[in-house]
């Protein structure tokens, strides 16, 4: 009876612990949620980062909004509104890339070094 109930009760332990591994989980992915509001630009290459909101489109192209800028090993707060981000890796000489365009609203990282430059949400 005594090996039965420590069963029973490592049984009720084990599944409370997944359920509050999976509650964990999910609030640690809330950040990548993809609606409006504050999230954060690390950049963790070897090269300062930004990204250049865009607005809506134009006659020659998308109307460009605020920046963000993110130095090596910094992380920055940034506020995304819904629109599109364009995601760039800046040389020391000022001049940029172009990553890509970040669509969805979250969390971005670029990384490598300025030869293999690319980015990622998390």
């Amino acid at each position: 009876m005594k090996i039965a109930s420590r069963r029973l009760r490592q049984g009720a332990v084990t599944v409370l612990a997944v359920a509050c591994l999976s509650v964990g989980m999910a609030a640690g992915t809330a950040s990548a949620n993809g609606v409006p509001g504050a999230y954060m630009l690390c950049s963790q290459g070897t090269y300062s980062s930004f990204i250049q909101q865009v607005g809506e489109p134009s006659s020659d192209g998308w109307e460009p909004l605020r920046s963000f800028t993110a130095h090596p090993g910094e992380c920055v707060p940034i506020y995304l509104g819904g629109n599109p981000v364009d995601v760039y890796l800046r040389y020391d000489d000022g001049g940029v890339k172009n990553l890509g365009r970040a669509w969805y609203q979250a969390n971005i990282a670029t990384t490598g070094y300025k030869s293999t430059a690319s980015w990622h949400f998390f």
